[in-house]
């Protein structure tokens, strides 16, 4: 668990991904996760994750949960349902006692339970790689019906800036937040925004078939808009952070880093810059 284990110790709380549970369920059918290991883990993830908000809650609540208005209709569940829902699909991982028996509680439908179970998970991240690979593949159209160039291999700096501000003003003119929804989101629309440019590069370009899984990677962005901490062994996410140039790569760790008693402190003390800072609140670790 790396450093884990001292962030919780030092006052912090720890908290899975809602994507990352779907991914767990995929990982398990497949084997790429053994049905033992699992067994064996669960006692120290039970520990460690937060008893009373075990799962994050999802893209239409984690929004909503960082201030951000969203003009557009709300979510199936409000954030208390979701939250009962996640509760109830992490115990039921915890203490499943054979593999048939996991599943994740999506919904009720009167009496009844709806259950996203480990033989359909995989559909469901299939699901979410193809809308990941659908939006380069629409991007790529408008590039060729524009009928210029693809952007050479070098985009400059200035290119690369402008292309966050108009995203990000798009962004705030269909959110009321405070700070900015474009200052909470730094991080997720610079690495989309970089992701793309490398797409339309003439040479070495990103390839989103191959990288389809990046979906899940770019959906823990949204969590530093809470702000919550990020923690990831995934070297790439914290390459692309840093490329993308945002402020909120302080804010991503991996477990040994937070071994560190610095990068706990500064992540347990998150705050918004200057120019756009309220008080945050304490810090969390995904």
């Amino acid at each position: 668990m790396g450093g884990l284990e001292d962030f919780k110790a030092d006052g912090g709380s720890v908290h899975v991904a809602d994507g990352t549970m779907v991914e767990v369920l995929s990982q398990l059918h497949a084997g790429q996760i053994a049905w033992a290991d699992w067994v064996a883990a669960r006692a120290s993830l039970e520990a460690l994750v937060d008893r009373d908000v075990p799962v994050m809650l999802g893209a239409a609540n984690c929004p909503r949960s960082a201030g951000l208005a969203l003009h557009e209709r709300p979510p199936t569940h409000d954030r208390a349902s979701q939250e009962r829902l996640n509760r109830d699909s992490w115990r039921t991982l915890m203490s499943a006692q054979v593999p048939k028996d996991v599943g994740l509680l999506v919904g009720r439908l009167g009496r009844h339970a709806v259950w996203l179970r480990l033989d359909n998970a995989p559909a469901q991240v299939e699901r979410e790689r193809s809308k990941w690979m659908d939006q380069f593949r629409r991007f790529g159209e408008a590039l060729d019906r524009e009928g210029g160039p693809r952007v050479g291999r070098h985009v400059s700096e200035a290119q690369f800036e402008a292309q966050v501000q108009r995203l990000g003003e798009f962004i705030d003119a269909k959110t009321s937040s405070h700070p900015l929804a474009s200052v909470r989101l730094d991080a997720m629309i610079r690495v989309h925004v970089l992701l793309h440019a490398r797409f339309a590069m003439a040479k070495d370009r990103y390839n989103p078939v191959k990288h389809a899984n990046d979906v899940f990677d770019v959906d823990l962005y949204r969590y530093l808009a809470l702000p919550a901490g990020v923690c990831t062994r995934d070297r790439g996410i914290i390459a692309d952070l840093e490329a993308a140039n945002t402020f909120q790569r302080s804010w991503v760790a991996t477990p040994d880093e937070l071994l560190d008693a610095g990068v706990r402190c500064r992540l347990l003390n998150m705050r918004w810059p200057h120019s756009a800072r309220r008080a945050a609140p304490e810090g969390r670790a995904v």
